[in-house]
């Protein structure tokens, strides 16, 4: 079975998607704001986002598979019970417009380390030498600080960090890869 078969709801995952043999997920600006785009269409009603970075190569997602009975509940409000039937949170990755060629979804147990992984991700591009991870365009790091609409579970990240002051400033300091190594190992 895939890892996309065995997400389970209520359970919070890092999903790490990287393209086979240095390919290129997101080869233009263009496959950057297509995958939000179906992101929040395809996933954001089935999952509880809290970070993600997508890099040219690979991407990063935290997220909690919402309960069958909150998916349901959304496509009820909807009024669109039909489309709900084929529409499970793990079938749903696939429908997203980039193709993994690999995939992996580890379960994140603990809120400490839930904290440390957000700064990973947010982290990522500095990692990378890519760019700041301040000023990146394709990360949940600057979402979540903005007062607008989002599909990114804002409230939680911040009561996780206590307030947004605390988020900002645990930022300066790099994930501790001891504490989460587990859940970063291909990276």
């Amino acid at each position: 079975m895939s890892a996309l078969g065995q997400l389970q709801p209520a359970r919070y995952y890092h999903i790490f998607v990287a393209a086979d043999n240095g390919r290129a997920l997101f080869a233009h600006r263009d496959d950057y704001h297509a995958f939000l785009r179906h992101y929040r269409r395809l996933l954001a009603p089935v999952v509880d986002t809290f970070a993600y970075c997508l890099l040219p190569n690979h991407l990063h997602l935290f997220v909690r598979i919402k309960t069958l009975r909150q998916q349901v509940a959304y496509w009820y409000e909807q009024g669109d019970m039909v489309a709900f039937a084929p529409l499970v949170a793990a079938d749903q990755f696939a429908q997203l417009p980039v193709v993994a060629d690999l995939l992996t979804a580890l379960i994140v147990p603990a809120r400490l380390d839930a904290t440390h992984l957000i700064r990973y991700i947010h982290r990522n591009p500095t990692h990378h030498q890519i760019a700041d991870f301040r000023i990146y365009n394709w990360s949940s790091y600057r979402v979540i600080m903005q007062n607008r609409a989002t599909f990114i579970n804002r409230e939680t990240v911040l009561r996780w960090f206590y307030s947004v002051e605390w988020y900002e400033d645990a930022h300066w300091e790099t994930a501790d890869l001891a504490r989460i190594g587990y859940l970063i190992a291909k990276d």
